[in-house]
């Protein structure tokens, strides 16, 4: 009985080895297909420019998979990254469409030691450091911080290369099928953060890049970044078409038009107030609410806070008949408008006390 235990050990011990050793090739490939270690290895640091379109299928006039997709907004964006530091500069000059009267917004992420700040007005409803500060601009929130790294971290060019050089971390898993097409995978866990990378069983490059993520509507999701167009850059291959998808369909629709390899990127670039140092947080690596940082923040309305708050007077001014009638007249899809009144009165049956929920 003892050698077969130690026979069936054995085994497994093989099976393991073998699917380590399998899962080390996979990113080797994907390497060599990207240009190779040493070209990747001299891609120290990256400026692209170029262009995204949002859209949003929770706010449509139909539910479920009938949901319609609705343009949510789109941008033009400049990205200035210390690839070997781990400093990035995002500028942006986006419009948000989804509203009734189109929103602007010009303003810059910066990420720095560890920590973000946001040079400018990003949202709508500004936190109390935005509005105090000349110029304006406010320390990013812990879930901010970390949703911004973890899409810094996943749309990396460098991304396979940290891969094998932290091999430890990376794991074999199955083969996951997309589209009924079968496409080699690997479990890479860092930060915190779990990503299912896929490959291209024809080019060998990275084909997907996923993450589960909870959606407040659909539930536990996947969250992917397709890639696609593949060009040189210097002697490495970088993909300038990069689509966010939720589920399969369609999210963010991401375009580079220029990408310039190794530029001089001057330490003022990555610059943080004093006091926005003082008082920032590092990244919140535990129960981030991904999708509505992402998703809030595509619209214009995010509050940048870690705080847990309600606003009484917002969800029972939107869970009247009046408030039903008026998103009706400002051509607000009705499945919104009766999500808040659902919630609302779900927030009244549980706290019965509530001033807002006084009164009928």
């Amino acid at each position: 009985m003892e050698t077969l235990f130690r026979s069936l050990l054995g085994l497994v011990f093989l099976f393991v080895s073998a699917g380590a050793a399998f899962a080390q090739d996979l990113v080797a490939w994907g390497i060599e297909a990207m240009g190779g270690e040493r070209a990747l290895g001299e891609l120290r640091t990256i400026a692209i420019r170029g262009q995204d379109i949002q859209w949003e299928y929770e706010s449509s006039y139909e539910p479920g998979p009938q949901a319609k997709q609705r343009q949510s907004g789109e941008a033009k964006f400049t990205i200035q990254r210390d690839l070997v530091g781990g400093n990035a500069r995002i500028d942006w000059d986006r419009r948000v469409v989804r509203t009734a009267t189109p929103l602007n917004f010009k303003y810059s992420e910066i990420m720095a030691g560890g920590i973000g700040y946001v040079s400018g007005i990003d949202s709508t409803d500004r936190i109390e450091a935005s509005i105090k500060s000349n110029p304006p601009g406010h320390p990013m929130s812990g879930a901010r911080t970390a949703a911004t790294l973890r899409g810094l971290t996943r749309q990396s060019p460098r991304l396979l290369l940290d891969m094998k050089n932290d091999a430890k971390s990376v794991k074999p898993i199955a083969a996951q099928t997309v589209g009924g097409k079968q496409l080699p995978a690997v479990q890479y866990d860092v930060r915190g953060w779990s990503f299912v990378v896929m490959f291209d069983p024809d080019t060998r490059l990275p084909a997907r890049i996923r993450t589960r993520d909870g959606d407040p509507i659909q539930g536990d999701s996947n969250y992917d970044l397709v890639l696609a167009d593949w060009r040189a850059v210097g002697g490495a291959k970088v993909a300038h078409a990069l689509t966010y998808q939720l589920n399969g369909r369609d999210m963010v629709a991401i375009k580079y038009d220029q990408v310039t390899p190794n530029p001089a990127l001057g330490a003022d670039l990555f610059e943080i107030p004093l006091w926005a140092k003082a008082i920032a947080v590092r990244a919140k690596m535990e129960n981030v609410p991904y999708q509505w940082i992402i998703r809030r923040g595509y619209w214009g309305n995010l509050t940048d806070s870690d705080a847990v708050a309600w606003d009484e007077r917002r969800w029972r001014s939107r869970s009247s008949s009046t408030s039903l009638r008026a998103s009706a007249s400002r051509g607000e899809p009705r499945t919104t408008a009766l999500w808040w009144r659902w919630t609302s009165t779900w927030w009244c049956s549980t706290r019965p006390s509530a001033s807002s929920c006084r009164n009928g």
